[in-house]
């Protein structure tokens, strides 16, 4: 009987220590999990996570650059602020709440093809990230030279680099990337104007962003990341696209300008508290 009992008992601990050696392994593969970009770069779990953290969207950690990723793989961030706006062909807009600090809801139209905008504002390094989207839901057909922007608040000044990228794909499986473009600096906002890749596409998309840090050495208690895109609706000259400058009203277009591109109304990312 003790013999039963001791054999029920050695089973019971083989099968507890087989069960935590296969819960160990299992934890252990989900650590070690990678993703290969469409650049060839092996992404670790831990380092896709600190990406989104950052404000990036799937799409851009797909088609991220080896520089781009080394600059940010490792950065601890948080969105503190996002505003999503969608724009479509009736010249409806839509605003869509997820919860994160306070959202701007816009108004707009526009009278192209659909897109959705998202910015953001993001804390990382005792800086703020300021970051603006724009996807296309919808391919547009004409595709010339567009522009997108920041604006900022007063309070703040550009304290990175800006950096730009347009994401395009020809299939599903059949992407690339584009950091050309002409930008446009003033101490109230930043744009980049960009040519449109005019062969066939199944997606197209485009970033910017920079950090920030205070203009001056009191609290701030709030700050805007004023986000827009201007596309072009009809086929416009590469001396003409600098005319343009960007500030908290979004894109400022010259009137030698205006008649070429639609017309929406920035997405603004809003953040209170102190800093």
């Amino acid at each position: 009987m003790k013999k039963d009992k001791i054999k029920k008992n050695i089973n019971i601990t083989l099968f507890t220590i087989a069960i935590l050696l296969l819960g160990f392994n299992i934890s252990a593969s989900a650590l070690s999990q990678t993703t290969i970009n469409n650049k060839g770069i092996e992404i670790s779990q831990s380092e896709y996570n600190n990406l989104l953290n950052l404000g990036f969207t799937d799409n851009e950690i797909l088609n991220m650059t080896l520089k781009e990723y080394n600059e940010n793989k490792n950065l601890k961030g948080e969105v503190v602020s996002k505003n999503i706006v969608y724009f479509d062909e009736n010249e409806k807009i839509n605003s869509k709440n997820n919860g994160i600090e306070l959202f701007g809801i816009q108004n707009g139209s526009i009278t192209t093809a659909s897109k959705k905008m998202i910015t953001t504002i993001v804390s990382v390094n005792n800086h703020y990230r300021y970051k603006v989207s724009l996807e296309w839901t919808k391919i547009p057909s004409t595709r010339s030279y567009d522009i997108i922007g920041l604006g900022i608040d007063n309070t703040v000044k550009v304290y990175s680099t800006p950096v730009f990228q347009q994401n395009f794909c020809y299939s599903s499986n059949n992407c690339s990337s584009s950091n050309t473009h002409t930008r446009n600096t003033s101490s109230v906002g930043i744009g980049a104007s960009f040519r449109l890749p005019t062969v066939k596409l199944v997606s197209l998309s485009s970033y910017l962003y920079f950090d920030v840090e205070k203009r001056n050495s009191g609290t701030l208690t709030s700050q805007n990341a004023y986000g827009d895109y201007s596309h072009a609706t009809k086929s416009i000259s590469q001396e003409y696209i600098t005319n343009y400058y960007v500030n908290r009203g979004g894109i400022i277009l010259d009137s030698s300008i205006s008649d070429y591109y639609d017309n929406i109304t920035p997405a603004v990312a809003k953040w209170t508290g102190s800093w």
